[in-house]
């Protein structure tokens, strides 16, 4: 059996855009959660950041090397 959609009324993207149709002047915003997190989950959260950051920083380090070797050997 199919589960029944719960709204619980949370804003992800506010699409109220003046100059649009269904623009409204007031439009209620939901005031933000704070979360609040232990030093072990904040620590787990920055190690996460940086182990899904460190391949893209490798891949440039790495392309920035290819092309000072490339100007240093073959260029000059």
């Amino acid at each position: 059996m199919k589960e029944q959609f719960n709204d619980n009324d949370v804003t992800i993207a506010d699409m109220n855009v003046p100059g649009m149709p269904w623009y409204r002047k007031k439009s209620k915003v939901s005031s933000k959660v704070r979360v609040s997190l232990n030093r072990r989950e904040r620590w787990a959260a920055m190690i996460g950041v940086f182990e899904a950051i460190l391949p893209i920083i490798m891949i440039y380090a790495a392309g920035i090397l290819l092309i000072f070797l490339f100007i240093y050997f073959i260029w000059l």
